[in-house]
Parts: C-alpha cells; sequence; structure tokens
C-alpha cells in the first residue's frame, strides 16, 4: 500500500513534510505579491532563495534520519 504525502516510509507522520509544505506555498503567495508590486528580478531572488531554504532543510533532515 502506498503511504500518504505526510507518511515517511515508516508510516509515521512527517511534520517536516507538513513544514517544507508550508513554506513552498509561503514562497509562491509572497513571489507573486513581489512580482506584482516590486518586479520580476525580486520576485526570483525571493522564491528560489525560500525554495533554496525549504528543500535544503529537507534534505538535511533526510540524511540526519538515515544516521540515526
Amino acid at each position: 500500500m502506498r503511504n500518504g504525502f505526510f507518511q515517511d516510509n515508516e508510516g509515521n507522520f512527517s511534520s517536516m513534510r507538513l513544514v517544507f509544505l508550508v513554506m513552498i506555498a509561503y514562497a509562491l503567495v509572497t513571489g507573486w505579491w513581489t512580482l506584482l508590486n516590486e518586479g520580476s528580478v525580486a520576485c526570483l531572488a525571493l522564491v528560489s532563495g525560500l525554495v533554496g531554504l525549504a528543500g535544503g532543510l529537507k534534505l538535511g533532515q533526510k540524511y540526519q534520519e538515515k544516521k540515526g
């Protein structure tokens, strides 16, 4: 049976996946607002920075779980 998005491989619910999803949604909303008010360069910098941060945190958490 396939696990849901918020469950890890062992079937436990992962709060980090929820945080990752919220950070991506926040990046998209603030990026859209920035695009409308400031311009495309500021939008690109904001969205890429926030998505990069979220991805880095998720990768760090994934490797930390494998060590444990």
